[in-house]
């Protein structure tokens, strides 16, 4: 019992009596009185661990710390920039551009794009459109004269494209007979009246059994 209170007091004096301000000691018992002694044999002999032995010889921190313990089991104070380094997170500070301008002319280019659906639409924006314009094929937009070879030739040379296709009239005044057959109307046409003169302004997109023109 008498060797009990004496470890307990020695315990308590440790922890409450710095010798000086430069090194901490700690008092044991040695025979009838004290001893006083560096603390980390006294920590070892309270079955301390290395790392806790460290955790015990930290020295106060200057500013706001984080505790590090490392691999070899020593322990390290960082400040906030070097603990987001040992975590490897991301830096706290990054550009970010807030509603951007855009000026001038925006090139797209054509390419493939994946789409998880199967309705037909992941084959259209697959599909680069190509443009037919009447005035190409020799149409005569001044309403002149006839223009139905024109628009034959036209509807040829996107049938031997054999993609989608755009069909358009640009603006001016066209005279003539415009159909497709039944197998040109299951194609994925598009047919669109660039506007001015008796064209219009308008879109028909082609259906079996609809007359489009």
């Amino acid at each position: 019992m008498k060797t009990m209170l004496k470890k307990l007091t020695a315990l308590m004096l440790a922890m409450l009596m710095p010798v000086n301000a430069e090194t901490i000691r700690t008092l044991r018992p040695d025979g009838g009185g004290m001893k006083v002694e560096d603390r980390t044999p006294f920590i070892t002999a309270l079955g301390g661990t290395t790392a806790g032995q460290a955790l015990f010889q930290l020295p106060n921190p200057s500013s706001i710390t984080f505790i590090r313990i490392n691999a070899d089991n020593s322990v390290s104070l960082l400040d906030a920039a070097g603990f987001r380094n040992a975590i490897g997170a991301a830096p706290s500070t990054g550009a970010v551009l807030v509603n951007p301008s855009l000026s001038g002319t925006v090139a797209v280019q054509d390419g493939a794009l994946a789409i998880a659906d199967t309705n037909g639409l992941q084959t259209a924006l697959n599909s680069k459109r190509t443009v037919f314009r009447m005035i190409d094929y020799g149409a005569d937009a001044a309403g002149a004269g006839d223009s139905t070879g024109a628009w034959n030739s036209m509807v040829a040379a996107a049938s031997a494209a054999g993609g989608n296709a755009e069909l358009l009239f640009t603006a001016g005044t066209y005279k003539g007979n415009f159909t497709l057959t039944n197998s040109q109307l299951t194609r994925r046409w598009k047919i669109t009246g660039e506007g001015g003169g008796s064209v219009g302004d308008w879109t028909a997109v082609e259906a079996p059994g609809k007359t489009l023109i």
